[in-house]
């Protein structure tokens, strides 16, 4: 198994393609995690 293509049969510039697009997802979940924190934090305050 190669670590460039990802997944068998996949072209390696789509699995990169893929692996960005998670780590975007990853972050824009982070943001909304933090943000979420931060409402509580309000409403506790």
């Amino acid at each position: 198994m190669t670590e460039e293509g990802g997944i068998i049969g996949k072209p390696p510039a789509l699995g990169k393609e893929q692996r960005r697009q998670s780590k975007v997802t990853i972050k824009s979940a982070d943001m909304k995690e933090e943000m979420q924190k931060a409402a509580v934090d309000r409403a506790v305050a």
